[in-house]
């Protein structure tokens, strides 16, 4: 279990935003690099996440993100 907590600790700030986000539209999925590892989501309320499933850091747009990581843009 101690292995764990600090990752199910970072899962709480994805459980805030699906909260917030829930009920609103999906405007837009898009892939942002070409070997499709990395992809983001747009919402009717503004609110996006570019998400990383690449084993490597990536930067897309100016900003970085850690590898199988996610930034959230609100």
């Amino acid at each position: 279990w101690e292995r764990f907590k600090p990752a199910f600790r970072e899962t709480f700030n994805v459980d805030r935003w699906h909260g917030r986000i829930g009920t609103e539209e999906m405007l837009e999925h898009r892939f942002l690099t070409e070997d499709g590892e990395v992809e983001q989501t747009v919402f009717s309320s503004g609110d996006s996440i570019i998400v990383n499933f690449s084993a490597e850091d990536r930067e897309s747009e100016g900003v970085l993100i850690p590898a199988y990581g996610y930034t959230i843009k609100d």
